[in-house]
């Protein structure tokens, strides 16, 4: 890797498709639960209120994800820049937009329940913590922070690249940085 090279990590379109086609099946199930509910010998189930709420509620999920997922499927930005000087996130689920490796002690990965991520483990997370302007997004962060030890954490849903691939980037950045 040379070391001016800037790295743009954009949406992976296959990832994406596949999360349409799974969005359309939750509207799909939903109208299935409305129009021919199916029969089934459990109390829970054989309520027909509560199988209409799900049914609903599926596919208000199902629609929501297709909004979020359509929008930036036509989206040609680069959602990840990595340089030299850090490395800015453009995602909407960002917790920090711009990580300076001066910052970083160290990245690694935590997985929560199958669900991997990658946590950063910055010198000033207050800082980071306080920057942040939405409210829940802060109260994540200081939860991070309190579990894991940082509180900046990345996952790779939707891009064009590995979690394990990123974390090998980062580090990379982070080791050349340290020298």
């Amino acid at each position: 890797m040379q070391n001016n090279q800037v790295i743009e990590i954009h949406f992976s379109k296959v990832k994406m498709t596949v999360l349409l086609i799974l969005s359309l099946g939750l509207i799909a199930l939903g109208l299935w639960f409305i129009i021919a509910p199916p029969q089934v010998r459990t109390s829970y189930l054989n309520d027909a209120d509560r199988v209409t709420i799900g049914a609903y509620f599926c596919m208000a999920l199902g629609a929501f994800s297709i909004l979020k997922i359509s929008r930036n499927f036509f989206n040609n930005e680069p959602m990840l820049i990595i340089d030299n000087a850090g490395m800015t996130n453009n995602t909407k689920g960002a917790t920090a937009k711009y990580i300076s490796w001066a910052d970083v002690e160290k990245a690694e990965i935590i997985s929560i329940r199958r669900q991997s991520f990658i946590i950063f483990h910055v010198k000033n997370p207050e800082e980071y913590i306080s920057n942040q302007a939405s409210f829940l997004k802060r109260k994540a962060m200081q939860l991070d922070h309190k579990v894991f030890g940082g509180p900046i954490t990345m996952n790779t849903v939707g891009l064009k690249i590995s979690l394990y691939k990123l974390l090998d980037i980062i580090n990379e950045k982070l080791e050349k940085n340290s020298n």
